[in-house]
């Protein structure tokens, strides 16, 4: 996450912040409920949400909290009242957070997914149900990406509730229309290029990949895709963030590496 010029960070249980200028690293005050894997995060105002994911013995949550930056602490909030989940899809457009899709990994047909996706109003803090991710043929899907462009949010890769199965469909949400439309599937076709990647915006284009440890990376103007062939940084889960035009990949099965991407000097 990318909160006034700083990024944010959360492992396992520990918060992290991130200072450019300095180059430094701040840990801030712990995640206080069990150590949270695959949670689902966003952000508005100065503020960072956290939802779902699963605890050490992996079951599934749906609980949910609010983290302040100015003062540095968490509370918890009304849970998410969608089913328990894993690796969901979490975003936000102005004053509204929105969590939904995921995986049921505790289900007794080994892995069943969910599309159904929820808005939650920050002021009211209360949640109501919006449209479903379309993806439906994949029986839900699992540790998808988005990032927002020109005030729509663009979602998509990651893999589904069917084992082996993977997703390059791209999806772009209106929040007035309430509606989800495709666009371009995401260029690159390999097993492993659209699991656990990352997505983020710099100008005016939106960036995705970085998955599955491969060095794809392409962004999207909103009409054309464009690939990014020599991106060294990829990493199979992680997180990224942007400060400054600058993009920002680091962690998960990559290790303590932190790469920096400057889209000016891509080379």
């Amino acid at each position: 996450l990318s909160i006034g010029g700083e990024g944010y960070v959360l492992f396992q249980n520990g918060l992290w912040k991130y200072n450019a200028e300095t180059s430094q690293w701040i840990a801030l005050t712990a995640f206080p409920d069990e150590t949270r894997y695959s949670p689902g995060i966003f952000s508005v105002s100065d503020k960072i949400f956290l939802g779902a994911g699963s605890n050490s013995v992996s079951a599934n949550n749906s609980d949910f909290w609010e983290y302040t930056i100015s003062t540095d602490t968490w509370v918890q909030k009304n849970d998410f009242p969608g089913e328990p989940r894993n690796g969901p899809l979490a975003f936000s457009i102005g004053e509204n957070g929105y969590l939904g899709v995921g995986l049921d990994s505790k289900s007794s047909s080994c892995c069943s997914g969910f599309n159904d996706v929820w808005r939650y109003n920050t002021s009211t803090e209360s949640w109501n149900q919006v449209t479903d991710h379309p993806a439906s043929e994949f029986r839900g899907m699992w540790r998808i990406v988005s990032t927002e462009l020109n005030n729509e949010v663009y979602a998509g890769l990651g893999t589904s509730a069917i084992q082996g199965s993977v997703n390059n469909e791209i999806y772009k949400y209106n929040e007035i229309m309430d509606e989800w439309i495709r666009i371009d599937d995401y260029p690159t076709h390999g097993q492993y290029s659209h699991y656990d990647g990352v997505a983020f915006t710099i100008g005016n284009e939106a960036y995705f990949g970085s998955g599955g440890f491969t060095e794809n990376l392409w962004s999207y103007d909103g009409d054309n895709w464009k690939s990014y062939e020599s991106h060294p940084a990829g990493r199979n889960g992680g997180f990224s963030f942007v400060i400054d035009d600058i993009g920002y990949f680091g962690g998960e099965d990559g290790g303590n590496e932190f790469w920096l991407f400057d889209v000016s000097q891509p080379d």
